[in-house]
């Protein structure tokens, strides 16, 4: 009591009455193990034999722990509202499981203020595992905490004097007190046996009406689903009803389109016998129209045969077609003539093929025109037309008609159901064309 006062006077409290829920944190200083590198975290115990209520954080790297603060004020009473606390460090090494390395069970209202002119230090001038604890803002240490061994108690000191606090007379009273309590008890218990039997017949009775009133309740159901379903039955019966004279109605009709479509079927044989006459002139006009197709397109690979060379280039009449893009002022004549000669077989081909071009040739040799009609027009030209010829002319256009020119090609393989990989290959497609769709050799 007289630290309890003491303390009581340094923290300005009304009353001093330290509870679990009042610490807020712990360290040790100097923990002895025998081996420095350790990881050491602390739990809480409302005793020595229940099981822990807080864990702190693993520390490790140091012999001095000071774990981070914590708050006990969330956990419930019956481990905060004592003033009585088991605490036990642990300590783990590398592989191993974790040890109890100091475990006290600790009374709060015999802890000291921590203060300069406290005396911890023992005799020898060594202090190992000492532990240290924050409540109101306060430090406090156990006394004399460098003596203390494990498991041991910390109450009143047994050195002062005792006080006796009972006589026979208080104790006489005391024992009445607890045989009028243990009657009491036995009434209680004989009270609560006849109160659970009465509720127990109350509730069996209960249930057997629960049933009852179930019972009514489902043969209620019953009735209102079979009047329900009456009700359904002679809606479905009416419409059966009307539905069947809709029906032979309806059957009667039948009759008389039947008959009318018999009358029908002899006109119509007539007119499927002449489209089945129609169908077959179609299909010979057809044949010889392909036939017909394939003549002039052979006769046209006469004029312009395209030939392939022994360094993979191809030349039509005679003429070979360099890259556009690297005409130069020696094969410039040579390009233009080629495309002419190309200008004048995709017209004829668009002509023979009866398939109407993109962008309309004109054919003038080897001064032949393209027209992009979908493009508007650029301001610095008078016409729509692309010249198909490098000699005197922006490169560009001249690029931009050749691109157009193999568009038209492309469509025209397009037309057969051909599919063209690369566009720039003009005559490459133009004898592709001819080999595979008209089966034409024009390897001379």
């Amino acid at each position: 009591m007289e630290n309890s006062n003491k303390t009581q006077n340094k923290l300005k409290l009304s009353t001093y009455s330290p509870r679990v829920r009042h610490l807020t944190s712990l360290s040790v200083r100097n923990l002895s193990y025998k081996c420095a590198d350790v990881t050491s975290y602390f739990t809480l115990h409302k005793d020595f034999k229940s099981v822990e209520f807080y864990k702190s954080e693993q520390l490790s790297g140091s012999v001095n722990f000071s774990w981070n603060a914590f708050n006990l004020t969330y956990l419930p009473s019956y481990y905060t509202s004592s003033s009585q606390v088991c605490i036990r460090v642990w300590v783990t090494e590398s592989a191993s499981d974790p040890k109890v390395h100091l475990e006290y069970e600790i009374d709060l209202k015999l802890l000291h203020i921590l203060e300069p002119s406290t005396h911890l230090i023992p005799e020898n001038g060594e202090m190992y595992d000492h532990m240290t604890l924050t409540m109101f803002n306060t430090q406090f240490v156990m006394p004399n905490s460098h003596s203390l061994t494990k498991k041991e108690f910390l109450y009143l000191d047994t050195n002062q004097p005792l006080k006796i606090s009972y006589s026979s007379n208080l104790l006489a009273r005391l024992q009445t007190l607890l045989r009028a309590l243990k009657q009491t008890e036995r009434s209680i218990e004989r009270v609560r046996e006849d109160i659970t039997k009465h509720l127990t017949d109350i509730q069996s009775v209960t249930e057997k009406k629960e049933q009852v009133e179930l019972h009514k309740l489902r043969l209620e159901n019953v009735h209102h689903r079979h009047d329900y379903r009456k009700q359904v039955f002679l809606q479905k019966k009416s419409k059966l009803y009307s539905k069947r004279a809709e029906s032979e109605k309806k059957e009667k009709e039948l009759e008389a389109v039947q008959k009318a479509l018999q009358q029908d079927d002899y006109h119509y044989s007539d007119i499927k016998s002449d489209f089945y006459n129609s169908r077959e002139k179609l299909l010979k006009e057809k044949a010889l129209l392909s036939k017909r197709h394939r003549q002039m397109v052979y006769e046209l690979s006469l004029i312009y045969p395209i030939n392939q060379t022994v360094n993979g280039r191809y030349t039509i009449a005679g003429v070979c077609l360099p890259d556009p893009e690297i005409v130069n002022s020696q094969n410039e004549l040579a390009c233009s003539t080629a495309l002419g000669h190309c200008c004048h077989l995709v017209i004829m081909l668009s002509r023979f093929l009866e398939f109407p071009l993109e962008y309309p040739l004109e054919y003038r040799g080897s001064r032949s025109l393209v027209y992009d009609n979908l493009r508007p027009q650029p301001p610095s030209q008078k016409d729509r037309s692309y010249p198909l010829y490098s000699r005197g002319k922006d490169k560009k256009l001249f690029l931009h008609a050749t691109f157009l020119l193999n568009r038209n090609i492309e469509n025209l393989r397009y037309s057969q159901d051909l599919h063209t990989k690369d566009p720039k290959l003009t005559l490459r497609n133009l004898k592709d064309l001819f080999e595979t769709k008209f089966g034409v050799g024009l390897v001379l």
